[in-house]
């Protein structure tokens, strides 16, 4: 079987990735290693520049408790800030405990199409040097491109060659490869990133 698109990772980025790429009429197959409903400890939070991602995918995040700013908190000192309104994104924030959030786009990935499987730890699969696929349970499943949506510490990110920098003071970062890009069958259906 090819897909079009594999995505490791249903997560916010990996859901949004399939949702995105299913409605463009491809054929999407996407990988969770956890089960339907999985939760996470972190990430309940969404900023005005995620509230503005939701909506440039016609998310409705109704279900979400709106923010319009953050309280900070530091011993006994404490102090309210309100998004900032003159920017690109819109001016409030939402709370929306992390598994329902993504339990929600993954409905909305496979109500727009998308091939989603759970219980099903995905590694990048190679052919001479180059990612052709992905192997799930020792069986390998082409696809044209293979998006990486599973965190940077994890065993496909170490894979693709993802290490920490013992100098960077952030927990996370990005991690971004492409392959296959050049192939017709993608050709004007994804956005350039």
């Amino acid at each position: 079987m090819h897909f079009d698109v594999a995505i490791i990772g249903a997560g916010p980025g990996g859901s949004s990735a399939a949702i995105t790429a299913a409605r463009a009429g491809l054929k999407v197959l996407l990988l969770e290693k956890g089960g339907y409903g999985r939760d996470k400890v972190c990430g309940d939070g969404l900023t005005p520049r995620a509230i503005g991602a939701l909506q440039d995918l016609k998310i409705d995040f109704s279900p979400a408790h709106r923010i319009d700013g953050l309280r900070m908190i530091a011993g006994k000192k404490e102090r309210e800030l309100l998004w900032p309104s003159n920017t690109a994104f819109p001016s409030h924030g939402a709370v929306w405990p992390r598994q329902r959030f993504d339990q929600y786009l993954v409905d909305i990935a496979i109500a727009s199409g998308a091939d989603v499987r759970f219980d099903a730890e995905a590694l990048p699969a190679f052919d001479a040097g180059k990612v052709v696929g992905v192997e799930v349970g020792g069986e390998v499943i082409r696809a044209s491109l293979v998006v990486l949506a599973a965190g940077a510490q994890g065993a496909a990110a170490k894979m693709l060659g993802a290490v920490r920098d013992p100098n960077e003071t952030f927990a996370g970062k990005l991690l971004r490869a492409r392959f296959g890009l050049d192939n017709p069958t993608m050709a004007g259906k994804l956005p350039s990133w």
